[in-house]
């Protein structure tokens, strides 16, 4: 990547784990963001190797379009997680992917196990109160724009409708069936425009936000216009994770 480089991003799910974390290391200016107390001691290093690669190559970051980011994290460690993995392997089926043998058994093994799932780190780094979940959604602004698209599934029909109950009583809150909406809103302040897009219905779940028009003319414009149409500012609310409206 050459030297001076400006930066847009597409991501979707924990992806946009990936790009908060770019878009806080190259806002560090020559700090060391690994001081933080929330950053685990096995992060620190590699956090500072990519402070120091972005510096030297003078990498900016200016938009990132968050499709779908737990930022403030997902309920996939809680004492639940057999009935989430019922859940994960169900909702693919609903939307039409098949789910490879390996997938049935994990679910087993969680069913069995769901204590396990603590020893898997890119897992265990998702939790709501997980370290680097804190640390991306701590004080201090970074530069650039921030675009977010969420989803929020709604049934159309007697089967969607009791399908969709069933993860909203896992979740107790509103969710594209993976990622809890008011999840999605949060991350760093941005010295732009944080902006985002929410969709409603049977289509806005998680496996769906690409096949989905809404979702998808939404991805384009977000990454095309300085003011995408149908995009509105993120409210303090839902910033701090406290609304799934995105608005308040």
């Amino acid at each position: 990547m050459s030297p001076g480089t400006r930066i847009h991003l597409l991501t979707h799910a924990g992806g946009g784990l990936v790009g908060e974390i770019l878009a806080r290391c190259g806002a560090a200016s020559g700090t060391d963001p690994s001081g933080s107390d929330d950053i685990v001691a096995a992060d620190r290093e590699t956090l500072r190797t990519i402070v120091k690669e972005m510096a030297a190559k003078r990498l900016r970051v200016e938009r990132i379009v968050r499709v779908a980011c737990p930022v403030r994290g997902t309920l996939l460690l809680s004492n639940r997680v057999d009935v989430y993995m019922s859940v994960f392997y169900w909702a693919r089926q609903l939307v039409g992917m098949t789910a490879p043998a390996e997938r049935t058994a994990l679910t087993l093994a969680a069913a069995r196990q769901p204590d396990a799932f603590r020893a898997l780190p890119g897992i265990a780094a998702i939790v709501p109160d997980a370290a680097l979940i804190r640390w991306l959604n701590s004080a201090g602004s970074v530069a650039g724009e921030l675009r977010v698209i969420a989803g929020n599934v709604q049934g159309d029909s007697v089967v969607s409708w009791v399908k969709t109950l069933l993860v909203d009583s896992f979740y107790k809150a509103d969710n594209d069936m993976i990622v809890p909406t008011a999840s999605m809103f949060g991350g760093a302040h941005r010295t732009g425009t944080s902006l985002f897009f929410l969709d409603q219905g049977r289509d806005a779940s998680h496996f769906n936000y690409f096949a989905n028009p809404r979702t998808a003319a939404a991805a384009v414009h977000a990454l095309l216009e300085a003011a995408p149409s149908g995009f509105a500012p993120i409210g303090p609310l839902s910033a701090a994770g406290q609304s799934s409206t995105g608005a308040n």
